[in-house]
């Protein structure tokens, strides 16, 4: 009975030193911010290299807007099929930079991070102009696995994918300065990308006279671009959905999406300016 008592006692002690050594440490170690993990394929400036100070304007909005939720963002380069298949799996949080057709499955903000204009793109010495969809029927069109741009092309590459004189399919990291390389080479005819892209990477590589627009896509419901969540666990990715959205509208009527524009010659799209929650 002595021994028991003597146990007893023993173990309130020991459970009253854990506690309190619990308690110092949790006044010494602050909570750790919830992290969330975004990936795609490199896609400046939307998003650019993680290790640039400039990481892209839509990595810039996701960490403004969720560390003011004490949520931390990590992101990653991944290659864009991959960043679809695994985020959709849970091993990501989300994707960056996805127009809806992308990833249909997948749990959208109301209002847009981003916006994009798909141009074609030729040669500067070839003559060839998009004047609609019977016009690629002349021109091996160079295109990113996976990648959304309107339904009527979209409907085109599915017919014609495997079909080397008409589409060339490039994935991976480096797909958009294969496609330029390839058509500096005569062995794509076109290469279709949104005007940002192409006009950054054209700018950043001394490129802006060996290739020109050859026309425009006819706006879709594909121009909006988005962070869209996993739908592996939808109730959190719905919370995210819900704080972006709201952080959109805050920063841009406080000016705060102006600045993150600006840094990188760009101005607000107008369809965020809407007040209604885009379809």
């Amino acid at each position: 009975m002595v021994k028991t008592a003597r146990l007893f006692v023993f173990l309130l002690f020991l459970v009253g030193d854990i506690a309190v050594a619990s308690a110092e440490n949790q006044e010494q170690s602050p909570s750790q911010p919830e992290t969330i993990t975004v990936v795609a394929d490199t896609w400046c400036p939307y998003n650019c290299n993680p290790n640039s100070p400039h990481q892209g304007f839509m990595v810039d909005i996701a960490k403004k807007a969720f560390a003011k939720h004490n949520i931390k963002i990590v992101y990653k380069i991944v290659p864009w099929t991959q960043a679809i298949a695994e985020t959709r799996k849970g091993v990501y949080t989300a994707i960056i930079g996805a127009a809806k057709n992308d990833a249909p499955d997948f749990i959208f903000p109301d209002k847009s991070q981003g916006f994009v204009e798909n141009h074609f793109y030729v040669k500067k010495d070839n003559n060839w102009k998009y004047t609609g969809i019977n016009s690629l029927k002349n021109v091996i069109l160079g295109i990113i696995a996976d990648y959304s741009y309107n339904d009527e092309i979209d409907d085109y590459i599915k017919q014609y994918k495997l079909d080397p004189d008409r589409i060339s399919m490039m994935s991976g990291d480096e797909a958009l300065s294969i496609n330029i390389s390839k058509l500096k080479r005569g062995k794509i005819g076109a290469v279709i990308e949104g005007n940002y892209v192409m006009n950054y990477y054209l700018s950043q590589n001394y490129m802006k006279d060996e290739v020109m627009n050859a026309g425009r896509l006819a706006p879709s419901g594909t121009d909006n671009l988005y962070i869209a969540f996993s739908p592996q666990n939808k109730k959190l990715s719905r919370k995210y959905t819900k704080i972006l959205t709201d952080e959109m509208n805050n920063m841009h009527k406080n000016g705060e999406l102006k600045q993150i524009m600006d840094t990188y010659g760009l101005e607000i799209w107008d369809s965020l300016s809407d007040n209604s929650s885009e379809k």
